[in-house]
């Protein structure tokens, strides 16, 4: 018995059938490309399901060039289509067509008001994490800290798994969204919690990661928290651990050897307050020594930083001008010096705020901005990069704030520039001063004025 086998490219040892080139690729944002087929007989390409590609033709005699089109793409990953291309004796080819995703050429994702993330001992102490992005996001972090994107539903990190995602679009543009943490539980440890909160794009999970340290504070641990620095000012508030329940601090301008000087502690302050201290000298080191004492007055650990004061001169400034109050509304215009790209600017009636320092203002707006990101136009903050006319029906004392950001953007001045109606509508109160000294005020003040003053 005779054997043949021949296979199915065989039929005819004259016919040919290729391909030029045999893969081509495209950028996320789509476009066009040709390509040759070169063949003695007709063919035909099959074109994967579901695509959303366009091609000349899906058949045809001969040698052709073609075009191939693919719009932008909306994947996160690089996608990859096979067109097979066979001919009318049955031989084969492929073309290969590739798309870079979206992600792969160019996304945002970085965290906008945080360096490091640090907690008070207690169970459910909070904070948030404002995440600049236009790509989808995932975040892991320690076991003690809980997060949440509604406030609502709170799960437990984990360092390897990521069990919480966000960003569920890829957009142009930049937003900011925020991510809310709070510690699981109670430190009762005397050491801090320490650990990593990572933020790594969905789509991988080694790339562009951005790291922040992060601690849950021991039983007996004080430290600075939030500070804000302006020319002649410092302020900050404090994170404690579960036994403080008094924070003394000396601030000084040099730093202090703690094994040969005794520190002259300059006061202390509670929990859940924020400290000020001003006329200090511009462009110049302080350094903060903070120690925390329980109900016995007993004290574990001191923890202090150096912080730079700024400097007064050619800073980015949103001058605050033409103030005017007609019986019903206030009227005002803002001009943006040549240092200044942006400023965010702050309008309230609340009367808690009138005397306070412009570190301590400084430091409000920063920490309203932080953690609930720049409202509207209509709300008490928000953010401007141009002058602006501004009419705010109101009928009783107000103050505004305004603090310009120079460069590009993200160096906040070292002055602002605020107006007090009481300064203009009666007597002046503010106190002069002429030394360093630290002043006191609650962290979570209400945001609404408790007495109305009606203006005469």
């Amino acid at each position: 018995m005779l054997v043949i086998s021949c296979s199915e490219n065989s039929s005819d040892d004259t016919s040919y059938l290729t391909v030029t080139p045999e893969t081509i690729s495209f950028p996320a944002s789509g476009g066009s490309e040709s390509f040759k087929i070169s063949c003695n007989t007709s063919w035909s390409i099959t074109i994967p399901e579901g695509s959303n590609l366009w091609i000349t033709t899906t058949n045809g005699t001969g040698d052709r060039e073609l075009q191939i089109s693919l719009p932008a793409t909306k994947n996160v990953k690089e996608t990859e289509l096979r067109l097979l291309i066979k001919s009318a004796d049955n031989r084969v080819a492929n073309l290969v067509v590739k798309q870079e995703g979206m992600l792969l050429t160019g996304g945002t994702l970085d965290v906008t008001n945080h360096m490091n993330v640090l907690f008070g001992g207690n169970a459910h102490d909070m904070d948030s994490v404002q995440i600049l992005c236009n790509i989808p996001w995932k975040v892991y972090g320690p076991e003690w800290l809980e997060a949440s994107i509604d406030g609502k539903k709170w799960t437990t990190l984990s360092s390897t798994r990521a069990m919480i995602e966000g960003g569920s679009f890829i957009s142009e543009e930049n937003v900011t969204e925020l991510l809310l943490l709070r510690t699981k539980s109670t430190n009762t440890e005397e050491d801090n919690y320490q650990g990593t909160l990572k933020l790594a794009p969905a789509y991988d999970n080694t790339a562009d990661i951005v790291e922040l340290g992060t601690a849950q504070l021991g039983r007996h641990y004080a430290a600075a928290n939030s500070l804000t620095v302006l020319a002649n000012e410092l302020v900050c508030d404090f994170k404690c651990g579960l036994d403080v329940t008094k924070i003394y601090f000396h601030i000084s301008d040099h730093m202090i050897n703690t094994q040969t000087e005794t520190i002259e502690w300059d006061g202390y302050t509670l929990p859940n307050y924020i400290n000020s201290w001003d006329e200090l000298e511009e462009d110049h080191i302080y350094y903060l020594y903070v120690l925390g004492k329980d109900a016995a007055n007993g004290y574990y650990n001191m923890t202090y930083n150096g912080y730079q004061t700024l400097s007064s001169k050619n800073q980015a400034i949103a001058s605050i001008q033409n103030v005017n109050y007609d019986g019903s509304k206030w009227t005002w215009a803002t001009k943006m010096n040549s240092n200044c790209v942006l400023y965010a600017m702050w309008k309230t009636y609340n009367e808690d705020y009138f005397d306070y320092t412009d570190g301590m203002l400084a430091w409000f707006l920063s920490y309203m901005m932080h953690n609930h990101g720049y409202e509207g136009e209509d709300k008490e903050y928000c953010m401007y990069t141009a002058d602006i006319t501004y009419s705010w029906k109101l009928d009783y004392h107000m103050q505004l704030v305004t603090w310009g950001a120079g460069g590009n953007g993200n160096h906040l001045a070292g002055v602002i520039d605020r107006y007090r109606s009481i300064d203009h509508y009666q007597a002046p109160n503010r106190a002069a001063r002429g030394h360093i000294h630290a002043v006191s005020a609650p962290r979570d003040i209400d945001a609404f004025k408790k007495a109305f003053v009606r203006i005469k």
